[in-house]
């Protein structure tokens, strides 16, 4: 997505209905196992649109974002990234390391 809140080099995802849905792997499903479905549902919608804005990134295979004992995603090397979510709202931004130290998002329900 282009964004005027980021520069051209981060990539920007705002989650649609079906990431919400759509099953991760099963590493990253083991994580919400026993959640509640609108757990599920937020977890899923950022992970999916982890890897869409990665793929921005251009990395060609989807790959797995595993979290630390934090909750944090492990973000593949040479990447960085934020994730936020409200129950209406998931929103996403991923890039290079060697282009930000870091980078954030944060969405907040009004």
């Amino acid at each position: 997505m282009k964004s005027t809140l980021f520069p051209d080099n981060v990539a920007v995802v705002v989650a649609d209905n079906k990431m919400c849905i759509t099953p991760l792997f099963s590493e990253e499903e083991a994580y919400i196992a026993r959640d509640v479905a609108s757990r599920k549902r937020e977890f899923r919608a950022g992970r999916n649109a982890s890897r869409e804005a990665l793929a921005m990134l251009g990395y060609k295979e989807p790959v797995v974002i595993l979290r630390d004992s934090f909750r944090r995603p492990l973000w593949p090397a040479g990447v960085v990234g934020s994730i936020s979510h409200t129950t209406n709202c998931c929103i996403e931004v991923v890039a290079h390391s060697n282009d930000y130290r870091g980078v954030g998002v944060d969405v907040e329900t009004a």
